[in-house]
């Protein structure tokens, strides 16, 4: 939990990249054109942790590229190990992430092997960066002019033959993701929280490596007897790498040290680079509690870390944004914006948490999935999967502005806030005060049908989404609606009364359910949830209760579709089910997914825990299943998980991001998301 007001820097450690400014600034004082913008904030706490701390100056070594390579500093070591681990753990605990490297599964090979549990987080977060690095990253596949996977049947397995050269590309991504996840932790000029991709900052990302032993070939895996334990690192066998320039420096860096990370220790120096990259202090910023260590109680994995792995910031919350916590000055810290890699939890279906949308909808369908003692990866190969649709990036953007007002977080608000709530969605621009006054007023009676000055969440969704999708003025719209109604109220007036003008037209007969849906900009059944029918030659409307054809022949029954299974509009964006009939998209390509009438959509499941379940071996798993969607035509089944009690828990956390689904998989084997 953050205080704004309270100052967490009256005792403040010193970070390894002030300490790394101070010695280079001591040994290269002004010959130096270093960017150390970041480094160079506090320069008054700078100069007195140099006048306060007795350091050996290293002038350290430069390579071609201007890297920067130096032992690193003991106190930074102490204040990450104190950062990292849970206090008190036991000493097995520790052994579990003394002994993980990144190795690949002999089966599948780009498919990291965990033999231990603890620092599964931390391999989710890398598998998920691996698969994104191998299906979605554009300049990579770019530079392969070979394919050496095939994407739709076995994403993770190569096709190439070459023992030496699986081995080199299998390395090469690892370290393209490594580098991934290491360029999103570098700090922000502004604010922290918001990292931006667009920031080049790359100079404060720190590589920590293991110092080579003259008699060690580089040009093979080094043996696990030359690994260290925790304890024994130190400023004698630990390297910083530092003054990178472009994420391609970065990730080279970590492939000319790659068997550094495949040998025992090897998720340590890897965290150690994470740590040291972000900073100490940083990152116990970005908690809502600083003293919250980033492993549990036995060597689990915590939020923070998580987050911190894939958002590039340890924030402790999954849903968007902070949210405030009354006057206290106090808020909880979630999300910050769109992550390349999402998140789903198994709590969400046990409604312990709402995970937000930032995580549901990521850069691309690669989702950690956390169970209660696991982390593993969900995946699609086909880019649209799991995207919005216009409707529903509108709606969310809504609900993210809704939620501001909503501050007892019950979906209702006030109606005196409706006009904040149309200001800040920039939908009151351009117009006159006396037009704005107008139409808020209409509008206003329409969400607030009883009069009690709320504004529940549905009815404004339901009345807004779609008109923002359409780019309606809704100041134009309703502030004619309203002189409309002040010319029909004296009309009536004048004639003395008579039959009450209808305010409402485009009423539609839902196909399914057939309610009476009473406007036709709802394109949604409020009742069912069936898509509106668009008007054809085989279609009526409902106007003012009254039926009317729309055919100039016979009138002639709609052949109603069926939508016992509609497929995802993977065509358009990968996340709106549609029936067969809709549009396909020209800009499809043999990279995506073919999807008939009733085939939905493919994901695949990773687990890549080892060892022995139920006094059986088991390897690497990677499960694929198909999502189709289910419709509950009598309006009882809201697409929500079932708390938990489903037959499956993977089926439950697919379900908290595919509402209203089916899901089938391959052969009955089902993912299993935990250990």
């Amino acid at each position: 939990m953050s205080n704004s007001s309270s100052s967490k820097n009256e005792e403040r450690e010193i970070s390894p990249e002030e300490q790394l400014a101070i010695e280079i600034a001591a040994s290269f004082g002004s010959k130096m054109n270093h960017n150390m913008e970041d480094e160079g904030k506090n320069d008054n706490n700078n100069n007195n942790n140099n006048n306060n701390n007795n350091v050996q100056i290293d002038e350290g070594k430069r390579n071609g590229n201007d890297i920067i390579t130096k032992p690193i500093a003991m106190n930074f070591l102490a204040q990450a190990k104190r950062l990292l681990l849970f206090q008190n753990l036991s000493k097995s605990d520790i052994e579990r992430w003394e002994n993980e490297s990144f190795n690949f599964s002999n089966t599948l090979t780009f498919g990291l092997n965990q033999s231990q549990g603890g620092p599964c987080g931390v391999f989710a977060a890398v598998q998920a960066f691996i698969i994104e690095t191998l299906l979605f990253d554009k300049e990579q596949s770019r530079k392969n002019k070979t394919p050496f996977i095939d994407k739709k049947v076995a994403p993770l397995t190569s096709i190439l033959t070459d023992e030496n050269e699986i081995q080199h590309i299998s390395q090469h991504v690892l370290s393209i993701a490594l580098a991934k996840i290491l360029y999103q932790t570098r700090r922000g000029d502004n604010n922290d929280n918001n990292n931006n991709n667009n920031n080049n900052n790359s100079s404060s990302i720190i590589v920590v490596t293991l110092k080579k032993n003259e008699n060690t070939d580089e040009g093979k895996k080094s043996s696990s007897s030359s690994s260290l334990l925790l304890s024994e690192y130190d400023e004698n066998n630990l390297l910083i790498n530092t003054n990178f320039k472009t994420i391609d420096e970065i990730s080279a860096c970590i492939f000319e040290n790659i068997t550094d990370y495949q040998k025992k220790g090897g998720i340590l120096l890897f965290l150690y680079s994470i740590i040291a990259s972000r900073g100490v202090q940083t990152i116990k910023d970005d908690m809502d509690d600083p003293t919250q260590r980033l492993t549990l109680e036995h060597g689990h994995c915590s939020q923070e870390l998580l987050n911190l792995l894939i958002c590039g910031y340890a924030t402790s919350q999954v849903h968007d944004g902070n949210i405030p916590m009354g006057d206290t000055g106090l808020s909880l810290n979630g999300v910050q914006n769109t992550p390349r890699i999402g998140y789903l939890t198994y709590l969400e279906a046990l409604r312990y948490c709402t995970v937000g949308e930032f995580y549901k909808t990521p850069g691309v369908p690669i989702w950690v999935v956390g169970s209660d003692s696991h982390f593993t990866v969900l995946f699609a190969t086909n880019s649209k999967v799991g995207q919005d649709s216009p409707q529903e990036k509108h709606s969310k953007l809504l609900k993210r502005v809704f939620n501001k007002f909503d501050e007892s977080g019950g979906g209702f608000v006030q109606t005196l806030q409706l006009q904040q709530i149309l200001q800040e969605l920039n939908l009151l621009q351009g117009n006159s005060d006396d037009k704005i006054q107008a139409s808020i007023d209409v509008l206003t009676k329409e969400l607030d049908i009883m009069g009690n000055g709320i504004i529940l969440w549905n009815d404004m969704e339901n009345k807004l989404v779609n008109l923002m999708v359409e780019g309606v003025d809704i100041v134009e719209r309703y502030s004619s609606m309203s002189n409309a109604n002040n010319n029909n109220s004296n009309s009536n007036n004048n004639s003395g009364g008579g039959a009450t003008m209808a305010t409402t037209t485009g009423e539609w007969a839902c196909p399914i359910c057939t309610f009476i849906n009473e406007t036709s900009l709802i394109t949604v059944c409020s009742m069912c949830g069936t898509a509106k029918p668009a008007p054809s030659p085989q279609q009526s409307v409902v106007t003012n209760n009254s039926t009317v054809d729309l055919t100039t022949n016979d009138s002639t029954a709609v052949t109603e579709p069926d939508l016992k299974r509609m497929k995802p509009n993977n065509d358009d964006d990968g996340s709106t089910f549609s029936s067969s009939s809709s549009k396909t998209n020209d800009n499809d390509n043999e990279e995506d997914e073919d999807i008939s009438d009733f085939n939905g959509f493919s994901l695949f499941h990773y687990n890549g825990l080892t060892g022995l379940v139920k006094g059986v071996e088991r390897g690497v798993v990677l499960t694929k299943c198909t999502v189709y969607k289910r419709v509950d035509i009598a309006g009882l089944n809201s697409g929500s998980s079932s708390g938990g009690m489903g037959k499956n828990r993977i089926d439950e956390v697919i379900r908290t991001k595919f509402k209203n689904c089916e899901i089938e998989w391959d052969g009955g084997n089902v993912g299993n998301i935990n250990g």
